[in-house]
C-alpha cells in the first residue's frame, strides 16, 4: 500500500496489537500502525469489541433511539437533509425523534434546549439516546453539531458528505474539547 494523505478515511477491518488491517476508498487492503491511525470509534477498553467488528458494545442499542439511528448508518450526508435520502446533523436527529413522537426544532443550536429535557454536563453522565452537542465545528459560534448518544462513548452523527452517518468517538479529542453538553430529551 502507498503512503496515503493524513485526511484519507479509512475502513478499520482487524485490530491486531500495534497494527490495524485497513480497507483504502480504492479497496486497497493493508496493515497501518495504530499510531497513524486516528479512530473514529475505538474499540476494547471502552467497550467495542477487539473483533473488528464496528457495533457498540449491548448496552449501548437498548434504547429505542439508538435503534433507530442504527437504521441509518452508512446513509448519505445532505445538507439540510431530514429523511432517509440524506441527513445533515440536526436532520437526522429530528427525524429519529419524530419517530418516537417528540418534536424538536430544525437546528442543532435550537435542539440545545432544557425546553426539549434535562440538561447532562459532562460525556460521562450520558446515557443512550441523549442527545450530544458540539461547538466550533465549523467556522460558525455557538452550537454547530449534534449527534445522539450510543453509549461506549460513542455518538451516531451525520458528519459530512465524504463520511455520512456513522459512529463516531466522543474520546477522539476533536469532540471531546468542543463538547458542551447533552439533552436527556423528554418523552
Amino acid at each position: 500500500m502507498d503512503r496515503l494523505a493524513d485526511s484519507t478515511v479509512l475502513e478499520v477491518l482487524q485490530l491486531g496489537g500495534d497494527w490495524y488491517k485497513v480497507r483504502t476508498p480504492v479497496g486497497e487492503i493493508g496493515w497501518v500502525a495504530s499510531e497513524n491511525v486516528p479512530l473514529d470509534w475505538i474499540p476494547g477498553v471502552y467497550g467495542g469489541s477487539s473483533s473488528g467488528s464496528t457495533e457498540p458494545a449491548p448496552e449501548a442499542v437498548s434504547n429505542e433511539a439508538v435503534q433507530i439511528a442504527r437504521k441509518y448508518l452508512g446513509a448519505r450526508y445532505v445538507w439540510g437533509g431530514s429523511d432517509p435520502r440524506g441527513f445533515d446533523c440536526s436532520g437526522l436527529v429530528w427525524y429519529i425523534y419524530h419517530q418516537l413522537g417528540v418534536e424538536l426544532p430544525a437546528g442543532a443550536w435550537q435542539q440545545f434546549s432544557t425546553d426539549y429535557g434535562t440538561f447532562v454536563k459532562s460525556i460521562s453522565a450520558l446515557s443512550p439516546g441523549d442527545l450530544v452537542f458540539f461547538e466550533r465545528t465549523t467556522e460558525d459560534g455557538g452550537v454547530t453539531h449534534v449527534g445522539i448518544y450510543a453509549g461506549s462513548g460513542l455518538m451516531i452523527a451525520a458528519r459530512s458528505e465524504r463520511l455520512g452517518v456513522r459512529y463516531v468517538s466522543l474520546l477522539d479529542p476533536f469532540w471531546s474539547s468542543r463538547f458542551v453538553g447533552g439533552i436527556r430529551p423528554d418523552r
